[in-house]
């Protein structure tokens, strides 16, 4: 895991949500492929959420998911750099802005 899932994960945040249906698909097969290597099944055999679970890894959609939040929770309770708060523009505050 430490060997292909840094790569899945590098800037995932910038890069993926500006990839094509086609892109995203491409590399959830890729995905897929390291999960049948893994577990040496054969080229056809399906993989599905038992193989995800015993590796403890989520589909690449959920893993970028994932690190998003986990951003917006380091920058929100603080652990993130300061610079990064003003990155961050609270939702209610923006409502209450407008509303006024």
């Amino acid at each position: 895991m430490s060997l292909a899932q840094c790569h899945f994960d590098y800037a995932c945040c910038v890069w993926y949500n500006d990839l094509t249906l086609s892109l995203k698909h491409k590399l959830q097969v890729t995905q897929n492929k390291l999960i049948r290597f893994v577990f040496d099944l054969k080229p056809r055999d399906h993989v599905g959420h038992q193989q995800f679970e015993s590796l403890n890894w989520l589909p690449l959609n959920k893993r970028v998911e994932q690190v998003m939040l986990c951003h917006v929770f380091k920058v929100k309770h603080k652990p993130a750099p300061s610079y990064m708060n003003s990155f961050l523009v609270s939702q209610i505050l923006y409502i209450h802005t407008v509303q006024d």
